[in-house]
């Protein structure tokens, strides 16, 4: 659940912003925005699940077995070796979000919408 929260925060700010930007750009709608406006309407639950997602992970965290670590991959830290790795993290992590809908990573996308259709019968 609380990788779900940051997710669909990430997800929402994002959508807010974009909104933004159009309202911004595109309609000269300049900031701020009302209450009840899309940036708005967008960006507060999406800040909301932000930091109760975050702050759910911190505190799962300090209850996670320390064993599970992974020491290795600190060994670079306070190293020249830290830009050059951080480009390279960052790089895959766009390909594979860019390549998702064209890998077996699609499904989740799948999952969770028969998760939430499963959610519904189950309601009725």
């Amino acid at each position: 659940h609380a990788h779900q929260a940051v997710l669909w925060g990430f997800v929402l700010c994002f959508a807010s912003t974009s909104a933004g930007t159009v309202m911004h750009y595109g309609l000269g709608m300049e900031a701020p925005y009302g209450p009840f406006s899309l940036p708005k309407l967008l960006g507060v639950p999406g800040g909301i699940l932000l930091v109760l997602g975050t702050a759910l992970l911190v505190w799962l965290k300090t209850k996670a077995d320390p064993q599970l670590g992974a020491p290795a991959l600190y060994a670079a830290t306070g190293t020249a070796l830290v830009p050059g790795l951080l480009a390279l993290h960052l790089g895959a992590v766009l390909a594979f979000f860019l390549t998702t809908p064209y890998s077996k990573m699609a499904h989740g996308f799948y999952r969770f919408a028969a998760l939430v259709r499963d959610a519904q019968v189950k309601r009725t």
